[in-house]
């Protein structure tokens, strides 16, 4: 969902795609932090192919929830969007000239971060 709606979803499971697409797709799932179980669960899936997106732009992206992952995050919030944007416009794909987004894409301040698995990575949401 990339577009202006008000929706707010229980839970999330996207198809990898560039770090603004996650990042927006996150941010509707448990917008306002009010879901009786807390965190909720958000994950991210990596598919074989790239389309409709740049190859390059999913696998900046994937390479940025894993680093995250890796660094030991288990929260996702509005700072750590920000990284995660500064990681995949630091990448080879982004140095064809490339530029990170002025505004942070908005998502969920308070999201579990990805946790990988060999084809997936999760996140939680919390809202703010």
């Amino acid at each position: 969902m990339e577009v202006s709606l008000q929706l707010d979803f229980d839970r999330g499971a996207v198809e990898s795609a560039p770090i603004e697409a996650v990042a927006q797709r996150a941010g509707r799932v448990n917008r306002r932090g009010l879901h009786p179980d807390g965190p909720v669960g958000f994950r991210v899936h990596r598919t074989e192919g790239h389309l409709p997106y740049e190859a390059g732009a999913v696998d900046a992206a994937w390479s940025a929830l894993t680093t995250l992952t890796d660094q030991g995050a288990t929260d996702l919030s509005e700072q750590d969007i920000d990284q995660l944007l500064d990681h995949a416009y630091a990448t080879e794909w982004a140095k064809g000239g490339r530029k990170k987004p002025a505004a942070t894409v908005t998502s969920s301040p308070r999201t579990s971060s990805p946790s990988p698995t060999p084809s997936t990575t999760a996140a939680s949401s919390r809202g703010n």
